[in-house]
């Protein structure tokens, strides 16, 4: 094969090597509610981290949004907790929200919501994330690695300066429930969404894109399902909120970028 012909396969050849290093998509799909798990192969994901960039407002037309980081609990019986979430809502007409939430089971029942923080903030304008915005939730770990409560933090470009909220999990936040260590689990995989801002809603977005970035203690490593399987978590809410793929790689940082409507994302490189 002579020199040119080489030359003309090389463009091809990357885009083939890129395509089959990319982790297939979930059942179903990187869209709403379904996006990949990460996890630190098979051990506890500790001091974890999501970072929201917001590169062109996120224009909800309904129903605000919220940023969900949804957490695994190792698989158990009995009434444990199975996962936790850790939330920033965006309420349509209200304030920003932060909010811890456990879960023994998969309905309404089944869960504890720990106190949550309101901004001082006024409401977003028109329904809309401007671009330069930027939220973090993170996960807050004791020495033994169990979840002990949520860190968060974000900036509204026009809104004020940034706030910075803390939820505990502890006897403080609740009349009606009394902490145990299945409030406490450790997590052993996560997955991230951008959805409606709450009780089932639908986020219908018309446009906003930006770029995630997630961090944790050991390299995470993202998968289309967790490993041992799980049972049918998908949170209520759901979007027209899409994900970028991303390479089958580990990392103690990772990207993903995010936009609304149908459009393909693509991969963002990690570190």
């Amino acid at each position: 094969m002579n020199l040119a012909r080489i030359k003309l396969l090389i463009p091809f050849l990357l885009r083939l090597t890129t395509a089959l290093s990319l982790v297939p998509t979930p059942a179903n799909g990187l869209t709403s509610n379904s996006n990949y798990f990460l996890i630190t192969n098979g051990t506890n994901l500790l001091n974890l981290s999501v970072e929201i960039v917001v590169e062109a407002d996120l224009r909800a037309n309904s129903n605000g949004s919220s940023f969900q980081l949804n957490c695994l609990t190792p698989t158990t019986s009995g009434d444990e907790v199975i996962y936790q979430q850790f939330v920033i809502q965006n309420v349509a007409g209200y304030s920003t929200y932060s909010a811890v939430a456990t879960f023994s089971g998969l309905s309404i029942a089944d869960f504890v919501f720990w106190n949550a923080g309101q901004a001082s903030s006024p409401p977003l304008r028109n329904n809309t994330i401007p671009a330069g915005s930027k939220f973090k939730i993170s996960v807050i770990n004791d020495p033994l690695g169990l979840v002990i409560g949520g860190h968060f933090e974000w900036e509204i470009q026009g809104l004020g300066p940034k706030f910075v909220d803390t939820i505990q999990i502890n006897n403080t936040n609740l009349l009606n429930h009394t902490i145990t260590l299945h409030d406490l689990s450790p997590i052993t995989a996560c997955t991230f969404n951008i959805v409606g801002s709450g009780n089932w809603t639908y986020g219908n977005f018309s446009w906003g894109k930006g770029r995630l970035q997630y961090s944790a203690t050991s390299p995470l490593l993202p998968v289309n399902t967790p490993l041992g399987g799980f049972p049918g978590l998908g949170t209520g809410e759901t979007s027209n909120a899409v994900y970028s793929p991303m390479a089958n790689t580990s990392a103690k940082i990772l990207y993903q970028r995010w936009g609304t409507g149908n459009g393909i994302l693509g991969s963002i490189k990690t570190r």
